[in-house]
C-alpha cells in the first residue's frame, strides 16, 4: 500500500478547498490530471481492474472521485469530457442524516440547462425505473465539443452501510451495460461506497470470465484497489457484504 508521501499535489494550499474531505486525498501516482492550462487537480484517482487480461479485453477501468463541491463541478464535467466517459455512478443522495454529502451537479428539470463556467450541462431524460435507482440521460458541452453521458444514481446505500443484495445486483447490471473504460464511480469521498461496488464489479468479472474455475481473494483484490485510492471499503459491515456478495 503506497504511504502518505506519495500525497504531495492534493496539499498544495491551491487544491485544499478542492478536497471534500481533509484526509481522503489522492496518490500522485494515480490522481487524475486535468489537461488545461490553469489547474491540474481534481480528488480522483484511475483505478485498473484487479485482473489484467479481463481489463483489457472488457475495456475496463474506473475513476473513483468524492462527491463534487460547489466550486469543483466545473473540474468534475471537465475530467468526463476529457476521458470520454460513457457512464457516471453515483452511489449517494446530496443530503443524507442532513449533511451534504454531495453537490447536485445535474440540472433539476428535463431540457434544462445550466453552466458551470465552461461546462453547460443539459438533462435529457430522467427516469426512476425502480425506487433504488435515477436514470438521467445528460448533454455536456465544453468549448463547442459535445458529449453524452449516462448517469446512475443508486439511492438507497446509506454511508458506511451496505444495501439490499437485489439492489447490488442491479448496480452490477449498469456497470456491464456501460461498453468504453474509464466509468466515473462516487459517493461522498470515493472511497466506502464506491470501492465496495468496485471490488464486487471485479469479482464479479473474474467468477463470469473464468467461468467459476478460479480462487477469489477478495483481499488481494481489496489490497488492488487500496493501492490505487487509499481507504477504499471503509467498514467491516462493507468488507462482509463483498464476501457475501
Amino acid at each position: 500500500m503506497r504511504l502518505r508521501e506519495n500525497i504531495t499535489v492534493a496539499r498544495k494550499p491551491e487544491n485544499i478547498p478542492k478536497n471534500r474531505y481533509k484526509n481522503i486525498l489522492p496518490y500522485d501516482s494515480y490522481r487524475v490530471k486535468l489537461d488545461r492550462n490553469s489547474s491540474d487537480y481534481i480528488n480522483a484517482s484511475r483505478v485498473s481492474h484487479f485482473d489484467e487480461e479481463i481489463g483489457k479485453q472488457k475495456g475496463k477501468s474506473y475513476i473513483s472521485t468524492q462527491g463534487p463541491l460547489p466550486n469543483t463541478v466545473e473540474d468534475f464535467w471537465f475530467m468526463v469530457m476529457q476521458e470520454k466517459s460513457c457512464a457516471i455512478l453515483m452511489i449517494a443522495k446530496e443530503i443524507e442524516k442532513e449533511r451534504k454529502k454531495c453537490e447536485r451537479y445535474w440540472p433539476d428539470k428535463v431540457n434544462e440547462t445550466k453552466v458551470w463556467g465552461s461546462a453547460k450541462v443539459t438533462l435529457l431524460s430522467a427516469h426512476q425505473p425502480e425506487p433504488a435507482f435515477w436514470e438521467r440521460l445528460i448533454r455536456l458541452e465544453i468549448q463547442g465539443k459535445v458529449h453524452h453521458v449516462v448517469q446512475f444514481q443508486f439511492v438507497l446505500w446509506p454511508d458506511f452501510s451496505t444495501p439490499e443484495d437485489r439492489d447490488i445486483e442491479q448496480v452490477l447490471h449498469y456497470l456491464e451495460r456501460v461498453k468504453r473504460a474509464p466509468t466515473v464511480v462516487h459517493c461522498s469521498a470515493g472511497i466506502g461506497r464506491s470501492g465496495a461496488v468496485m471490488v464486487i464489479d471485479m469479482i464479479s468479472d473474474q467468477l463470469e470470465f473464468y467461468q467459476g474455475d478460479i480462487t477469489i481473494d477478495i483481499k488481494k483484490t481489496v489490497t488492488h484497489c487500496r493501492e490505487h485510492r487509499h481507504s477504499m471499503v471503509q467498514t467491516i459491515e462493507q468488507y462482509k457484504f463483498i464476501a457475501k456478495s
